[in-house]
């Protein structure tokens, strides 16, 4: 089967005013060092853009293609970075239910890459026996210029059924993954815990959890700590939709900033919705002064152009901890994308 890599990161590098931070090192143990920004009127918009992106993309999901191949879910496709690593490890899986089993902790099946190099699988489950790790080799795999390395991890693995393809599992994920090319380099480093039910249904829930994931690009770090995603996809109505639950704190060498994330309402968005068309967050960010600011962002649901980028969302600034918050600032998607 052919393997798509990863081929580019494209992050948003708008600077946030009043931001602090500094590069962090080359290490792939490393995580962004960038501080807690406060949040003010001129960068309120930059921050709401960034952090609703984060909650319904996991982490970097528009900015970062996948390896991928064929998806095992009836979800159709979408940008949710964690969602298309998992339904590759699922698809990995799935094909080594085929292979028959050998010595527990050996390569029981290898993929050549397109140009050179392969991918292996080692796992001690087959189509007879459960499987409890799953283990992916990229060695020097190289396809189309791009040429990845490392490995991505599933342990304690539950499976159900075992003897087809699942239709719900739990796992911890691990990745220590490097991709490159002639003009970029990016890696992934940390990992997750997920329980996924309804796989290949039309009806499935994905929750992640994690305390660290990091995605480096070139020197730079972005990181996801304390995180919990409860991610829905319903097949089963007219509007197909996604419902998203997410509390993270986030932190960018690229944009010098960070802050906490937590859902108030759920963020809903309906497929080919390209933003959320109803919810409410609270993002927190530093001190201003004595106090912490908190900036409440909400959807407004009522909008005619509710999921387009021409829908829009209510900015409500507080200085003082959440205790009071000021008169609310209308803005659309595009006008919160630009900066404005």
């Amino acid at each position: 089967m052919k393997i798509k890599y990863l081929t580019s990161m494209i992050l948003s590098c708008a600077i946030l005013s009043g931001c602090g931070g500094s590069s962090s090192s080359s290490s792939g143990t490393s995580t962004s060092t960038a501080a807690k920004v406060a949040i003010t009127s001129s960068n309120q918009s930059t921050i709401s853009n960034s952090a609703i992106n984060q909650a319904t993309q996991n982490l970097v999901g528009s900015n970062l293609s996948y390896v991928g191949g064929v998806q095992t879910t009836t979800t159709p496709t979408d940008e949710r970075f964690m969602n298309k690593w998992t339904d590759f490890a699922f698809q990995k899986l799935t094909e080594s239910k085929s292979t028959p089993l050998s010595v527990s902790g050996a390569v029981i099946s290898t993929t050549q890459c397109t140009t050179s190099g392969n991918i292996q699988i080692d796992t001690d489950g087959s189509n007879t026996t459960t499987p409890t790790y799953l283990t992916i080799i990229f060695n020097n795999c190289v396809e189309s210029g791009t040429t990845g390395n490392g490995t991505i991890s599933l342990s304690n693995l539950t499976v159900t059924p075992n003897t087809s393809a699942p239709t719900s599992i739990s796992a911890t994920f691990a990745f220590n993954f490097t991709v490159s090319n002639s003009s970029t380099s990016a890696g992934i480093y940390g990992g997750f815990t997920i329980a996924a039910t309804g796989i290949g249904s039309a009806s499935r829930q994905d929750s992640f959890s994690g305390t660290s994931f990091n995605v480096k690009y070139g020197s730079q770090y972005e990181t996801l700590t304390n995180f919990a995603f409860v991610s829905t996809y319903n097949n089963t109505g007219v509007s197909h939709g996604y419902s998203d639950t997410v509390n993270y704190s986030f932190a960018s060498d690229v944009i010098l900033a960070g802050f906490d994330f937590a859902t108030i309402n759920p963020l809903v968005r309906n497929y080919l919705d390209v933003k959320p068309r109803s919810g409410q967050v609270i993002i927190t960010g530093a001190n201003s002064g004595a106090t912490t600011t908190k900036l409440r962002v909400t959807v407004v649901s009522a909008n005619p152009n509710a999921g387009t980028m021409s829908g829009t969302v209510t900015l409500e600034l507080s200085q003082n901890n959440g205790a009071t918050y000021g008169s609310p600032v209308t803005k659309t998607w595009t006008q919160l994308a630009a900066g404005n």
